[in-house]
């Protein structure tokens, strides 16, 4: 099969999902370089400022996914439910952070306070998404 046919039979929920995906590894970390650290996009080549932008933002993801995970492992089991895992993982990453770093930049907190927040608030908002999916 060439890569055509494999696009044209990839569905749109599993394109939305991957381009969700990628977002989620790389907006976070972008936001806080931009707010904090902005002179290493200038300084840094591309390749190691993709990788560091990654760095800062695939914690979030695999420790909310974690979270979600214990909280609710039964309603997680299978293709179905990995994906609604991985949705509300996304989902908790693209919203939490940002929340968290307009609070920082408002009331002038340092870059390291700011990811310990950021951290934090990922795990309690993981522990409810994954709390609320037993109802």
């Amino acid at each position: 099969m060439s890569i055509f046919e494999d696009l044209k039979n990839t569905k749109i929920t599993d394109t939305a999902f991957y381009l969700m995906f990628v977002l989620t590894l790389l907006a976070p970390g972008t936001a806080y370089s931009m707010v904090f650290h902005m002179e290493v996009f200038t300084e840094l080549d591309s390749w190691k400022v993709l990788l560091m932008v990654i760095a800062m933002g695939a914690p979030l993801f695999v420790v909310t996914t974690a979270v979600t995970y214990m909280t609710n492992h039964s309603y997680f089991e299978g293709e179905d439910g990995l994906r609604i895992l991985g949705f509300y993982s996304c989902l908790n990453v693209l919203v939490t952070p940002y929340v968290v770093l307009m609070i920082a930049v408002d009331q002038g907190f340092s870059f390291f306070a700011t990811s310990i927040a950021a951290f934090a608030s990922c795990v309690i908002g993981g522990a409810v998404l994954g709390g609320a999916s037993r109802i």
